[in-house]
């Protein structure tokens, strides 16, 4: 309740007075997209989410209506047992992450509309799952690739990062991308004649690949620029101080937190529970007066 009633909105300030004029352009366009996309409300279920299990996670993407024939970007909570990330990331904003990537339950029919040209496969899959002879695979006590309770198959949205170089030029003072130099005829043709210094530099691109089980239903390039995953990680806090020499610690909640509290409360609980008991179940008593022996016995 607190946290809902003391809502804070991001501001872009100025470094300068002719930076004013763009960072209220920068803040309007901001809040414009945060309420299209119903940010506010995805935002309390992720707090919710971080303040239990330590962690909440955003997914940012562009969604195309084909109703109105326009997009919308959107903010969709993940539940944290839906998300995987690459194990070795240490960095908040997932800079320094191989790959990541989330599994949804998928009814087929929406499938086959989504990817016409794999109706096929899609059909093939699921009918082969839905056969009763077919043991379908299990992570614990979860179906792993189809549910025969929901009707659906799990479909995998796996992001991950493809490593390699690609060609500058460098011109007139300006870095210019090889694509850029070849779309240009003059400039395409000082760099054949060696005129145009050339470099060749390390050059990271995200990739997605969308599959349900041994079936491949979309791959490609990441549509967008910042060349970033669309997953976004909120911590709450993380276990141990900063200094600590462990850096792989774990996010925590407040719920961890409790854990020593509420332990302790049973551990009494169940300790007074077993002095009664024990009680209940040791007393005597005499019925008139007893003899001087007997009393010596029982002091």
């Amino acid at each position: 309740g607190y946290y809902a009633q003391n809502e804070t909105e991001p501001d872009f300030l100025p470094r300068s007075e002719e930076d004013a004029s763009i960072s209220r352009i920068a803040k309007g366009v901001t809040k414009y997209v945060y309420d299209r996309g119903s940010y506010a409300r995805t935002k309390k279920k992720v707090f919710r989410d971080k303040v239990i299990c330590g962690v909440g996670y955003y997914w940012v993407y562009y969604d195309f209506d084909y109703d109105k024939l326009e997009g919308i970007i959107k903010f969709d909570r993940k539940s944290p047992f839906e998300v995987f990330v690459d194990p070795e990331s240490t960095r908040e904003d997932l800079s320094d992450a191989e790959f990541c990537g989330l599994f949804s339950w998928e009814h087929p029919e929406q499938l086959k509309q989504v990817y016409p040209d794999k109706e096929d496969e899609i059909g093939l899959l699921a009918h082969e799952f839905d056969a009763e002879e077919v043991a379908a695979d299990t992570v614990g006590s979860e179906p792993l690739w189809y549910s025969k309770e929901l009707k659906k198959v799990r479909v995998v949205h796996y992001w991950y990062k493809e490593r390699g170089f690609r060609d500058v030029y460098e011109f007139e003072g300006k870095i210019m991308d090889g694509e850029e130099v070849e779309a240009n005829p003059e400039l395409s043709a000082m760099a054949h004649l060696g005129v145009i210094k050339k470099n060749r530099v390390p050059n990271t691109t995200v990739k997605y690949i969308t599959f349900c089980n041994n079936v491949l239903l979309e791959e490609g390039d990441s549509p967008y620029k910042h060349k970033r995953f669309p997953l976004v990680r909120d911590f709450c806090y993380y276990t141990g101080e900063k200094d600590d020499v462990d850096e792989s610690l774990e996010p925590a909640g407040i719920i961890r937190d409790l854990k020593d509290i509420q332990r302790e409360v049973n551990k009494h609980r169940s300790q007074r529970m077993h002095i009664v008991n024990q009680q209940a179940n040791g007393v005597k008593y005499l019925k008139g007066a007893g003899t001087a022996k007997l009393k010596a016995d029982l002091k």
